[in-house]
């Protein structure tokens, strides 16, 4: 079988790895910057879930704070704001 001599291609006219990544990251960008500002009128915006009263731990629990002698004094200070 003969070989075929293979003729290096230009930078012109190859996309070469630098060139892809560039073109991607540009096309990343725009993107970005179009579809950003878009997203909170398709998807409802940045609208919180309101939180329910009852999802906060109760005085019986191990994680509700206790009553010292900081947190009282805390309490007084802001109180007299």
């Amino acid at each position: 079988m003969a070989e075929q001599a293979r003729e290096p291609a230009s930078p012109t006219s190859k996309v070469n790895r630098r060139r892809f990544l560039l073109g991607a990251s540009l096309g990343l960008g725009a993107a970005a910057a179009v579809f950003g500002p878009l997203k909170g009128l398709l998807w409802g915006g940045n609208n919180p879930v309101p939180m329910a009263s009852n999802d906060l731990p109760g005085e019986d629990s191990i994680f509700h704070p206790r009553r010292d002698a900081n947190l009282e004094a805390y309490e007084r200070r802001t109180r007299g704001l």
